[in-house]
């Protein structure tokens, strides 16, 4: 039996398989919903979340990527328990990649983000959710309305 919308669904997915043991899901097609990862839980690591909007599917699964790989170093195991106890924690691009570069004026934030927020609630079906999972938003700093439970609902249509 195929789930509510699944057809809908198919027609706008874009999936990323990022070589590290999970996948990505973006949106092609307005009314968008938030890049997201599935099977990061089952690696001890928390799920993603990213605007849509920010760098366009494949844009946010690159940045993603570099978070997950960056958070999974021994070395980061610190910032990792920082998100888990609801703190925010920023990286540049050089955090992300350090054999970056170039220019890049971004700042990319992190913070942790409850199963009940519009923006996790569109990414995921209620039975993708269990009480193992964590997730966490990855935004561009200054975005603030990415924040917002209003951004997210009924889908970003921008």
């Amino acid at each position: 039996m195929k789930k509510k919308n699944e057809q809908h669904e198919i027609k706008r997915l874009v999936i990323f398989n990022t070589g590290h043991g999970f996948i990505i899901h973006g949106a092609n097609a307005k009314p968008l919903f938030p890049t997201h990862t599935h099977h990061l839980t089952e690696m001890d690591m928390p799920e993603f979340i990213f605007d849509p909007l920010a760098f366009g599917a494949e844009g946010n699964a690159r940045r993603i990527i570099d978070a997950y790989k960056y958070l999974a170093k021994k070395e980061n195991a610190d910032q990792l328990d920082d998100l888990k106890h609801d703190m925010t924690i920023t990286l540049t691009a050089s955090d992300l990649v350090p054999e970056f570069q170039g220019e890049h004026s971004y700042i990319y934030c992190l913070r942790k983000i409850s199963p009940d927020f519009e923006g996790v609630r569109l990414a995921y079906f209620p039975e993708e959710i269990n009480e193992d999972m964590w997730f966490l938003q990855m935004f561009v700093q200054g975005d603030n309305y990415v924040l917002r439970d209003e951004y997210y609902r009924g889908g970003i249509r921008w």
